[in-house]
Protein backbone atom coordinates (compact mmCIF):
# COMPACT_ATOMS: atom_id res chain seq x y z
CA UNK A 1 0.00 0.00 0.00
CA UNK A 2 2.74 2.44 0.55
CA UNK A 3 1.02 4.81 -1.84
CA UNK A 4 -1.51 5.40 0.43
CA UNK A 5 -0.42 4.44 4.27
CA UNK A 6 -3.39 6.36 5.88
CA UNK A 7 -6.11 4.91 4.09
CA UNK A 8 -3.48 3.93 1.35
CA UNK A 9 -0.84 6.23 2.37
CA UNK A 10 -2.30 9.35 0.40
CA UNK A 11 0.09 10.69 -2.46
CA UNK A 12 -2.34 13.41 -3.72
CA UNK A 13 -0.16 16.26 -2.76
CA UNK A 14 1.25 16.02 -6.40
CA UNK A 15 -2.21 17.61 -7.93
CA UNK A 16 -2.33 20.13 -4.68
CA UNK A 17 -1.58 22.78 -7.01
CA UNK A 18 -4.51 22.20 -8.99
CA UNK A 19 -6.97 21.49 -6.63
CA UNK A 20 -9.27 24.76 -7.08
CA UNK A 21 -9.62 23.09 -10.70
CA UNK A 22 -10.64 19.42 -9.59
CA UNK A 23 -12.92 20.20 -6.94
CA UNK A 24 -15.26 17.14 -8.71
CA UNK A 25 -12.49 14.86 -7.79
CA UNK A 26 -12.46 15.79 -4.67
CA UNK A 27 -16.36 15.92 -3.94
CA UNK A 28 -16.04 12.24 -5.14
CA UNK A 29 -13.36 10.97 -2.81
CA UNK A 30 -15.01 12.90 0.08
CA UNK A 31 -18.24 11.20 -0.54
CA UNK A 32 -17.47 7.90 -1.92
CA UNK A 33 -14.38 6.55 0.28
CA UNK A 34 -15.90 7.25 3.45
CA UNK A 35 -19.58 5.11 2.18
CA UNK A 36 -17.64 2.25 1.46
CA UNK A 37 -15.23 2.25 4.46
CA UNK A 38 -18.34 2.63 6.77
CA UNK A 39 -20.10 -0.33 4.69
CA UNK A 40 -16.85 -2.32 5.03
CA UNK A 41 -16.80 -1.60 9.05
CA UNK A 42 -20.80 -2.62 8.97
CA UNK A 43 -20.17 -5.98 7.49
CA UNK A 44 -16.35 -6.82 8.19
CA UNK A 45 -16.02 -6.23 11.78
CA UNK A 46 -18.82 -8.72 13.01
CA UNK A 47 -18.01 -11.29 10.43
CA UNK A 48 -14.57 -11.52 11.37
CA UNK A 49 -14.89 -11.19 14.70
CA UNK A 50 -17.75 -14.66 14.36
CA UNK A 51 -14.81 -16.10 12.62
CA UNK A 52 -12.50 -15.06 15.25
CA UNK A 53 -14.78 -16.82 18.09
CA UNK A 54 -15.08 -20.05 15.78
CA UNK A 55 -11.36 -20.40 15.32
CA UNK A 56 -10.98 -20.01 19.10
CA UNK A 57 -13.37 -22.02 20.40
CA UNK A 58 -10.73 -24.91 20.99
CA UNK A 59 -7.84 -24.47 21.63
CA UNK A 60 -6.44 -27.48 19.70
CA UNK A 61 -7.89 -26.47 16.71
CA UNK A 62 -5.36 -23.41 16.68
CA UNK A 63 -2.71 -25.88 16.99
CA UNK A 64 -3.56 -26.94 12.92
CA UNK A 65 -1.16 -25.22 10.74
CA UNK A 66 -3.91 -23.96 8.14
CA UNK A 67 -6.04 -22.60 12.17
CA UNK A 68 -2.84 -20.56 12.72
CA UNK A 69 -2.61 -18.69 8.75
CA UNK A 70 -6.60 -18.50 9.44
CA UNK A 71 -6.16 -16.59 12.98
CA UNK A 72 -3.59 -14.30 11.58
CA UNK A 73 -5.58 -13.20 8.72
CA UNK A 74 -8.65 -12.69 10.44
CA UNK A 75 -6.75 -10.40 12.98
CA UNK A 76 -5.41 -8.68 10.60
CA UNK A 77 -8.47 -8.23 9.11
CA UNK A 78 -10.23 -6.84 12.14
CA UNK A 79 -7.56 -4.53 13.08
CA UNK A 80 -7.61 -2.97 10.14
CA UNK A 81 -11.35 -2.99 10.54
CA UNK A 82 -11.10 -0.98 13.71
CA UNK A 83 -9.07 1.72 12.01
CA UNK A 84 -12.18 2.74 9.20
CA UNK A 85 -14.17 4.98 11.84
CA UNK A 86 -11.33 7.04 11.86
CA UNK A 87 -10.54 7.64 8.46
CA UNK A 88 -14.35 7.71 7.76
CA UNK A 89 -14.36 10.54 10.04
CA UNK A 90 -11.47 12.44 8.17
CA UNK A 91 -12.90 11.99 4.85
CA UNK A 92 -16.24 13.47 6.12
CA UNK A 93 -14.68 16.43 7.39
CA UNK A 94 -13.52 16.73 4.42
CA UNK A 95 -9.57 15.75 4.99
CA UNK A 96 -9.40 17.49 8.20
CA UNK A 97 -7.72 15.16 11.04
CA UNK A 98 -9.51 15.99 14.15
CA UNK A 99 -7.65 13.01 16.54
CA UNK A 100 -4.17 13.61 17.81
CA UNK A 101 -1.10 13.27 15.92
CA UNK A 102 0.05 10.05 17.63
CA UNK A 103 -3.67 8.84 16.83
CA UNK A 104 -2.70 9.71 12.98
CA UNK A 105 0.28 7.74 13.23
CA UNK A 106 -0.95 4.55 14.45
CA UNK A 107 -4.11 4.71 12.69
CA UNK A 108 -2.00 5.25 9.22
CA UNK A 109 0.91 2.95 10.47
CA UNK A 110 -2.07 -0.14 11.44
CA UNK A 111 -3.98 0.38 7.94
CA UNK A 112 -0.92 -0.33 6.03
CA UNK A 113 0.43 -3.02 8.48
CA UNK A 114 -2.69 -4.54 8.18
CA UNK A 115 -3.36 -4.59 4.69
CA UNK A 116 -0.29 -5.66 3.53
CA UNK A 117 0.15 -9.01 6.41
CA UNK A 118 -3.36 -9.89 4.66
CA UNK A 119 -1.51 -10.12 1.62
CA UNK A 120 1.19 -11.98 2.99
CA UNK A 121 -1.48 -14.84 5.11
CA UNK A 122 -3.12 -15.09 1.83
CA UNK A 123 0.06 -16.15 0.21
CA UNK A 124 0.84 -18.62 2.73
CA UNK A 125 -2.62 -20.13 2.89
CA UNK A 126 -2.22 -20.70 -0.93
CA UNK A 127 1.16 -22.45 -0.66
CA UNK A 128 -0.22 -24.27 2.40
CA UNK A 129 -3.49 -25.65 0.40
CA UNK A 130 -0.68 -26.36 -2.90
CA UNK A 131 1.31 -28.84 -0.31
CA UNK A 132 -2.03 -30.26 0.92
CA UNK A 133 -3.49 -31.14 -2.29
CA UNK A 134 -0.26 -32.65 -3.93
CA UNK A 135 0.98 -34.07 -1.00
CA UNK A 136 4.32 -32.16 -0.59
CA UNK A 137 5.33 -31.65 2.77
CA UNK A 138 7.13 -28.07 3.02
CA UNK A 139 8.48 -27.52 6.79
CA UNK A 140 7.93 -23.80 6.26
CA UNK A 141 4.50 -23.82 5.59
CA UNK A 142 3.12 -26.83 6.12
CA UNK A 143 4.48 -27.73 9.72
CA UNK A 144 2.95 -25.82 12.94
CA UNK A 145 6.02 -25.10 13.61
CA UNK A 146 6.83 -23.02 10.40
CA UNK A 147 3.53 -21.40 10.17
CA UNK A 148 3.94 -20.03 13.41
CA UNK A 149 7.60 -18.88 12.23
CA UNK A 150 6.19 -17.52 9.17
CA UNK A 151 2.83 -15.56 10.56
CA UNK A 152 5.09 -13.71 13.39
CA UNK A 153 7.78 -13.08 10.83
CA UNK A 154 5.38 -11.49 8.25
CA UNK A 155 3.69 -9.28 11.36
CA UNK A 156 7.91 -8.11 12.37
CA UNK A 157 8.57 -7.38 8.61
CA UNK A 158 5.86 -4.95 8.17
CA UNK A 159 6.00 -3.42 11.52
CA UNK A 160 9.31 -2.60 10.61
CA UNK A 161 8.58 -1.20 7.64
CA UNK A 162 5.73 1.14 9.60
CA UNK A 163 8.55 2.28 12.15
CA UNK A 164 9.48 5.37 9.92
CA UNK A 165 5.92 6.65 9.73
CA UNK A 166 5.74 6.48 13.96
CA UNK A 167 8.90 7.92 14.35
CA UNK A 168 8.11 11.48 12.62
CA UNK A 169 4.95 13.95 12.42
CA UNK A 170 2.44 12.70 9.95
CA UNK A 171 -0.24 15.93 10.10
CA UNK A 172 0.27 18.91 8.63
CA UNK A 173 -1.48 22.13 8.43
CA UNK A 174 -3.08 23.80 5.07
CA UNK A 175 -3.86 27.05 4.15
CA UNK A 176 -7.58 26.51 4.63
CA UNK A 177 -6.72 25.36 8.50
CA UNK A 178 -7.38 21.94 7.32
CA UNK A 179 -4.99 19.11 9.23
CA UNK A 180 -4.12 16.61 6.93
CA UNK A 181 -2.87 13.30 7.32
CA UNK A 182 -0.52 10.66 6.03
CA UNK A 183 -0.60 13.20 3.19
CA UNK A 184 2.45 14.91 2.90
CA UNK A 185 4.92 12.11 2.01
CA UNK A 186 7.87 12.59 -0.73
CA UNK A 187 7.35 10.71 -4.05
CA UNK A 188 9.15 8.14 -3.69
CA UNK A 189 9.10 6.03 -6.83
CA UNK A 190 10.94 3.60 -5.85
CA UNK A 191 9.10 2.86 -2.92
CA UNK A 192 5.81 2.88 -4.83
CA UNK A 193 7.36 0.34 -7.25
CA UNK A 194 8.60 -1.73 -5.02
CA UNK A 195 5.20 -2.18 -2.52
CA UNK A 196 3.37 -2.97 -6.38
CA UNK A 197 6.24 -5.51 -6.36
CA UNK A 198 5.56 -7.49 -3.37
CA UNK A 199 1.92 -7.55 -4.65
CA UNK A 200 3.03 -8.70 -8.51
CA UNK A 201 4.79 -11.44 -6.80
CA UNK A 202 2.52 -12.39 -4.54
CA UNK A 203 -0.05 -12.51 -6.85
CA UNK A 204 2.45 -14.71 -9.31
CA UNK A 205 2.50 -17.41 -6.41
CA UNK A 206 -1.51 -17.39 -6.19
CA UNK A 207 -2.26 -17.87 -9.74
CA UNK A 208 0.75 -20.91 -9.88
CA UNK A 209 -0.42 -22.47 -6.81
CA UNK A 210 -4.07 -22.53 -8.06
CA UNK A 211 -3.11 -23.57 -11.57
CA UNK A 212 -1.12 -26.47 -9.97
CA UNK A 213 -3.78 -27.26 -8.05
CA UNK A 214 -6.30 -27.54 -10.88
CA UNK A 215 -3.41 -29.71 -12.76
CA UNK A 216 -3.15 -32.22 -9.84
CA UNK A 217 -7.25 -32.45 -9.26
CA UNK A 218 -7.32 -33.33 -13.01
CA UNK A 219 -4.00 -36.16 -12.95
CA UNK A 220 -5.34 -39.58 -13.56
CA UNK A 221 -3.96 -40.63 -10.34
CA UNK A 222 -5.85 -37.94 -8.75
CA UNK A 223 -9.10 -40.47 -8.39
CA UNK A 224 -7.43 -42.70 -5.66
CA UNK A 225 -7.56 -39.76 -3.17
CA UNK A 226 -10.18 -38.26 -1.18
CA UNK A 227 -11.88 -35.55 -3.30
CA UNK A 228 -13.59 -33.64 -0.04
CA UNK A 229 -9.87 -32.09 1.25
CA UNK A 230 -8.54 -31.68 -2.07
CA UNK A 231 -11.91 -30.11 -4.15
CA UNK A 232 -12.07 -27.69 -0.85
CA UNK A 233 -8.63 -26.69 -0.70
CA UNK A 234 -8.76 -25.70 -4.45
CA UNK A 235 -11.89 -23.53 -3.42
CA UNK A 236 -9.90 -21.78 -0.83
CA UNK A 237 -7.44 -21.04 -3.03
CA UNK A 238 -9.99 -19.53 -6.02
CA UNK A 239 -11.46 -17.64 -3.27
CA UNK A 240 -8.25 -15.93 -2.56
CA UNK A 241 -7.43 -15.46 -6.83
CA UNK A 242 -10.24 -13.91 -6.77
CA UNK A 243 -9.95 -11.60 -3.66
CA UNK A 244 -6.19 -10.45 -5.32
CA UNK A 245 -7.96 -10.55 -9.08
CA UNK A 246 -11.00 -7.51 -7.91
CA UNK A 247 -9.87 -6.26 -4.42
CA UNK A 248 -6.11 -5.56 -4.65
CA UNK A 249 -4.82 -6.18 -7.86
CA UNK A 250 -7.03 -2.68 -9.25
CA UNK A 251 -5.35 -0.97 -6.51
CA UNK A 252 -2.19 -1.49 -7.30
CA UNK A 253 -2.12 -1.08 -11.11
CA UNK A 254 -3.53 2.15 -10.99
CA UNK A 255 -0.73 3.16 -8.13
CA UNK A 256 1.56 2.00 -10.49
CA UNK A 257 -0.35 4.82 -13.17
CA UNK A 258 0.07 7.37 -10.32
CA UNK A 259 3.37 7.09 -9.88
CA UNK A 260 4.37 7.20 -13.22
CA UNK A 261 1.59 9.90 -13.76
CA UNK A 262 2.29 11.82 -10.76
CA UNK A 263 5.36 13.80 -11.56
CA UNK A 264 3.79 15.14 -14.94
CA UNK A 265 1.57 18.38 -15.38
CA UNK A 266 -1.27 17.35 -17.16
CA UNK A 267 -4.44 18.57 -17.14
CA UNK A 268 -7.22 18.94 -14.71
CA UNK A 269 -9.73 15.93 -16.58
CA UNK A 270 -6.81 13.86 -17.00
CA UNK A 271 -5.58 13.86 -13.74
CA UNK A 272 -9.36 14.23 -12.35
CA UNK A 273 -9.81 10.37 -13.88
CA UNK A 274 -7.02 8.74 -12.20
CA UNK A 275 -7.57 10.28 -8.89
CA UNK A 276 -11.45 9.08 -9.46
CA UNK A 277 -9.86 5.75 -10.48
CA UNK A 278 -7.47 5.15 -7.62
CA UNK A 279 -10.34 6.32 -5.15
CA UNK A 280 -12.59 3.59 -6.48
CA UNK A 281 -9.85 0.98 -6.61
CA UNK A 282 -9.04 2.07 -2.58
CA UNK A 283 -12.29 1.39 -1.92
CA UNK A 284 -12.16 -2.43 -3.36
CA UNK A 285 -9.11 -2.35 -1.23
CA UNK A 286 -11.05 -2.58 1.69
CA UNK A 287 -13.60 -4.74 0.93
CA UNK A 288 -11.50 -7.85 0.93
CA UNK A 289 -11.41 -7.89 4.79
CA UNK A 290 -15.56 -8.16 4.09
CA UNK A 291 -14.85 -11.43 1.65
CA UNK A 292 -12.16 -13.29 3.88
CA UNK A 293 -14.94 -14.82 5.98
CA UNK A 294 -17.23 -16.12 3.32
CA UNK A 295 -14.06 -17.88 1.79
CA UNK A 296 -13.67 -19.93 5.51
CA UNK A 297 -17.46 -20.82 4.94
CA UNK A 298 -17.51 -21.95 1.48
CA UNK A 299 -13.84 -23.81 1.76
CA UNK A 300 -14.13 -25.06 5.41
CA UNK A 301 -16.56 -27.51 6.32
CA UNK A 302 -16.32 -27.43 9.61
CA UNK A 303 -16.33 -23.67 10.05
CA UNK A 304 -19.55 -23.56 7.73
CA UNK A 305 -21.29 -26.12 10.24
CA UNK A 306 -19.81 -24.30 13.62
CA UNK A 307 -21.35 -20.87 12.44
CA UNK A 308 -24.56 -22.28 11.56
CA UNK A 309 -24.53 -23.74 15.03
CA UNK A 310 -23.53 -20.53 16.62
CA UNK A 311 -26.65 -18.36 14.80
CA UNK A 312 -29.36 -20.81 15.27
CA UNK A 313 -28.05 -20.55 19.18
CA UNK A 314 -28.33 -16.68 18.39
CA UNK A 315 -31.51 -16.57 16.97
CA UNK A 316 -33.59 -19.46 18.62
CA UNK A 317 -35.88 -18.60 20.89
CA UNK A 318 -35.53 -19.84 24.11
CA UNK A 319 -38.35 -22.17 25.62
CA UNK A 320 -38.77 -21.67 29.49
CA UNK A 321 -37.32 -25.73 29.34
CA UNK A 322 -34.49 -24.66 27.45
CA UNK A 323 -33.23 -21.35 29.50
CA UNK A 324 -30.16 -23.32 31.31
CA UNK A 325 -29.25 -25.32 28.79
CA UNK A 326 -28.56 -22.05 26.15
CA UNK A 327 -26.53 -20.33 28.99
CA UNK A 328 -23.71 -22.58 27.30
CA UNK A 329 -22.01 -21.93 23.76
CA UNK A 330 -23.08 -24.59 21.59
CA UNK A 331 -19.87 -26.89 20.66
CA UNK A 332 -20.02 -29.26 17.85
CA UNK A 333 -18.87 -32.99 18.94
CA UNK A 334 -15.71 -33.85 17.66
CA UNK A 335 -16.79 -37.14 15.63
CA UNK A 336 -18.44 -34.80 13.36
CA UNK A 337 -16.34 -31.75 13.68
CA UNK A 338 -12.81 -32.23 15.01
CA UNK A 339 -10.92 -31.08 12.16
CA UNK A 340 -11.01 -28.27 9.48
CA UNK A 341 -11.13 -29.53 6.06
Amino acid sequence: MSGNMAPTVNVTLVMLSNQSQCEEADSFEFFFVPVVYSVVFCLGLPSNLLALLVFLQRTEAVKKVIQIYLLNLTIADILFNLMLPFWVVYYVKRGDWIFTEIGCRLAGAIYYVCTYSSITFMTLISINRYCIVTKRSNRYVSSKRGAFISCMLSWAFWFCCAIPTLLVDQTSKTEFGLTKCFEKFSQSTLYYFAVCGFFGVSFFMVLLTYISIIRSLSAPDSLSHSKTPRTLAKAMVSGILLVFLICVAPYHITLVFWVIEGGQRHGCFRMSALRISHWINTGLLSVNSCIDPLIYCFSLQRFRAEIKAKLLWLTKRRRPSQIHSSRHFPVLSRSTSSTYS
